[in-house]
């Protein structure tokens, strides 16, 4: 698979870039291999950077790097609490009870779908987040949504 990298302009006017790579690379983040499928993600920012893997994390600040938090993952089912504040909120239509604010999660929660788009279509893409649309490909828009079967139709404008 060749390399495929998703680029997207966040709602401060500022890049993002998430990369997927289909082939073995070299070892940024020096993140130790585990297992033949390992996945992990390196953010970059203007004092440091972080890396994420399913073992936890770790933050890097300043030129020389220095490690200044390294959280290891304590239970299998971390991910548990999250999902279950999130069902509670859509049941009882309150969103203020969300651990993260929208203006947060949602930006968050569209970056792995905007790069899993991407990765599908096999090329970067531009994201304007003013209009929710790709710039000039109706092919990775196409993929924003899916084709609802009446009479479970999303309204245009909800």
């Amino acid at each position: 698979t060749p390399n495929t990298q998703f680029a997207a302009y966040d709602y401060g006017g500022k890049q993002i870039q998430f990369e997927v790579r289909g082939l073995l690379t070299g070892g940024e983040g020096d993140l130790e291999r585990r297992g033949g499928n390992f996945v992990a993600d390196l953010f970059y920012g203007l004092d440091g950077w972080m890396s994420v893997d399913s073992a936890g994390f770790q933050v890097y600040k300043g030129e020389k790097s220095e490690k200044t938090m390294d959280e290891k993952k304590s239970d299998e089912k971390d991910t548990v609490p999250h999902m279950q504040n999130f069902i509670n909120a859509c049941k009882t239509r309150n969103y203020q009870s969300l651990h993260a604010p929208l203006e947060i999660g949602v930006p968050s929660a569209d970056l792995c779908h905007l790069a899993n788009i991407s990765y599908r279509v096999g090329r970067t893409l531009k994201f304007d987040p003013d209009t929710r649309h790709f710039i000039g490909d109706s092919e990775a828009n196409r993929m924003l949504t899916r084709n609802y079967r009446k009479p479970y139709v999303v309204p245009e404008k909800v």
